[in-house]
């Protein structure tokens, strides 16, 4: 009867349970995540619409003002007049929108930024009076007077530049891989990162381009050309590049003069900010012509559509995407 006793047990039913408590366990882990992957992708997919019905506006002036603390004030909604930050008493919004800075003389010195998103442009005057305008996606920083021997400013992106002329104080703009000197004068880099080459243009003055050993002084109506992403590259000098069409954004155009494809894109993705994809590889063909900067890029992408190249319209909440189709 010990025997008998000793041999009853129940491991094998209690097992069996915990076996199918994980086997189910386990299937609402698959079907949970399987779910949650099925909606991610579905998000990401999007919804294709018409490019009439995209409705995506141009952009306008928009841009972030970053302090020396680190603490961020936007500048598309401060109103006009002093801004109300109290380390800025003497910075101003003007009627037109251009932030202007003026210079305290208390010797304090402090670095701010300002920056565009994608989208956005901006006019600030600096504190020795001169003028910078902003493309989209690019910044300036800048100290909030110029103290000392020169006045230095970087930049991101694209700018323009009117500098104030001051014989004793010669004025330096740097990026991401080369660095301007100027007295007094008009001229516009193109230095963004997704670009192949950075782009120095002269209008007035004159200007000495450094990049590594070499360096181009350029006079008006010369355009300096590096390789955006090899600092060892010589600087190449076009003499007769197009004026209007290097400065068409500041004055509300996009000008295009035998330009490829890919490039009148990435243009456009950066002012109407949307994401361009291509289905399939494409020539890249030249195209020439104006359009007006403030009509919906619906219309941008008619006129572009004269090309033979197809277009559609995706929009998540991640943003919209235009997707070249041929």
């Amino acid at each position: 009867m010990l025997n008998k006793l000793l041999t009853v047990t129940k491991p094998a039913k209690t097992i069996a349970l915990w076996q199918k408590i994980t086997v189910a366990a386990s299937v609402l882990v698959v079907l949970a995540l399987g779910s949650y992957f099925f909606l991610l992708k579905k998000q990401d997919n999007g919804n294709i619409v018409s490019i009439a019905n995209a409705h995506i506006k141009p952009g306008g002036n928009k841009a972030i003002l970053t302090l020396a603390d680190g603490k961020q004030v936007s500048l598309t909604d401060a109103k006009t007049g002093i801004l109300g930050i109290k380390e800025l008493s003497f910075v101003n919004k003007a009627t037109d929108g251009k932030v202007v800075y003026e210079a305290n003389g208390n010797n304090q010195i402090s670095y701010n930024t300002i920056s565009t998103p994608r989208g956005g442009q901006f006019q600030v005057v600096l504190p020795d009076g001169s003028n910078v305008w902003l493309n989209a996606e690019s910044s300036i920083t800048f100290p909030t007077q110029f103290v000392g021997n020169t006045r230095s400013v970087s930049i991101t992106g694209e700018a323009y530049f009117e500098v104030v002329h001051q014989v004793d104080k010669p004025f330096k703009v740097s990026s991401a891989n080369q660095t301007v000197e100027v007295l007094g004068t008009h001229f516009n880099i193109n230095t963004y990162l997704d670009e192949p080459l950075t782009k120095t243009t002269l209008l007035e003055g004159k200007i000495k381009l450094v990049k590594g050993a070499y360096s181009k002084m350029l006079v008006p109506g010369e355009q300096a050309e590096t390789e955006t992403h090899n600092n060892n590259a010589k600087i190449a000098v076009k003499t007769s590049p197009d004026i209007e069409q290097v400065v068409a954004w500041k004055n509300g155009i996009f000008k295009f003069k035998n330009t490829s494809f890919k490039e009148v894109l990435r243009q456009v993705s950066r002012w109407y900010d949307v994401k361009v994809e291509y289905e399939k590889e494409i020539p890249d063909r030249l195209f020439s012509g104006e359009i007006t900067r403030n009509v919906n890029l619906s219309d941008v992408l008619e006129i572009l559509s004269y090309l033979k190249i197809n277009f559609k319209i995706k929009q998540s909440p991640q943003g919209s995407t235009i997707i070249v189709t041929q």
